[in-house]
């Protein structure tokens, strides 16, 4: 079975869009967690994700399930990302960053750091199922 979502790849080094318009910092946001849930959920056929367009917010929530390692490893990276210092993270990160591995978590890092967003992670444990939800509101 074909995967039904349109997943569009984002140098995220040279394509970011410029600051100042809400709706290309949705599109830019929207594609980067939608293939972050493609690229770490462990049933494709499982990620939901919804948008509200309001007059002064962008709402947009994403939801995908993650095994218990991964879970882990995201788990500590949102620490890590409300604890320290975006903007220095970020540079570690970027200097740390090895192309042989598949994550380099600097998507999520980018969004936190550059926009004047509002997000939430929630996790929800269901028997066997780790879900991951990330919502945010774009200003």
């Amino acid at each position: 079975m074909k995967n039904p979502i349109k997943i569009t790849k984002f140098d995220f080094f040279n394509k970011i869009p410029k600051k100042g318009s809400k709706i290309q910092k949705y599109k830019w946001i929207k594609n980067e967690l939608i293939e972050n849930a493609n690229k770490y959920s462990k049933n494709r056929s499982s990620i939901k994700h919804s948008t509200f367009f309001e007059q002064k917010y962008i709402f947009f929530q994403i939801s995908n399930n993650l095994t218990n390692k991964q879970l882990q490893q995201f788990e500590k990276f949102i620490l890590k990302i409300e604890r320290e210092n975006t903007r220095e993270l970020f540079s570690k990160q970027i200097k740390d960053f090895d192309p042989k591995q598949n994550s380099s978590q600097l998507g999520l890092l980018l969004i936190k750091k550059d926009n004047n967003n509002r997000l939430k992670f929630e996790v929800e444990k269901k028997s066997n199922e780790n879900i991951v939800t990330i919502s945010i509101w774009i200003f």
